[in-house]
């Protein structure tokens, strides 16, 4: 296991998980980037979606959506079905500024796996999908 975390750390410190640099990013923290990314892929979640998805409480999701709502990255609708619920979207500045962090995430993902070969690769996935099935079925 020491030798798995050393190499996470040696990942880390040659750049392979760096977020790109840019004047397009928002300066927003990573609860908000996993909370912009969700958004994107679910077009009009919820603030209790959002809190689920990623394992905060609704009070904090709140927070969490509030600021972003506030900086322009989020855009709250009230639900035609229920005037209680509000639906959230991504601005349309910030739609293209998640699209281009998720292609930049991509391109350095298929940096950092283009050691493998395809099998390997396949091989990997099977390893990660067990891991993560594992994980799930805790919670």
């Amino acid at each position: 296991m020491r030798e798995f975390l050393d190499g996470l750390q040696a990942l880390k410190r040659l750049g392979a998980f760096k977020a790109p640099h840019g004047s397009m990013m928002p300066k927003v923290t990573p609860a908000q980037w996993n909370a912009l990314f969700y958004i994107a892929e679910t077009k009009g979640s919820t603030v209790k979606e959002v809190a689920q998805v990623l394992g905060v409480t609704s009070s904090a999701a709140t927070q969490l959506i509030e600021g972003l709502v506030r900086e322009g990255h989020v855009v709250r609708t009230q639900s035609k079905e229920d005037r209680r619920r509000a639906r959230l979207e991504l601005s349309k500045k910030s739609r293209r500024q998640v699209v281009a962090l998720q292609k930049s995430t991509c391109r350095a993902l298929a940096k950092l796996f283009e050691v493998l070969s395809d099998r390997e690769f396949a091989h990997y996935l099977q390893l990660h999908k067990k891991i993560i099935d594992r994980f799930s079925k805790r919670i």
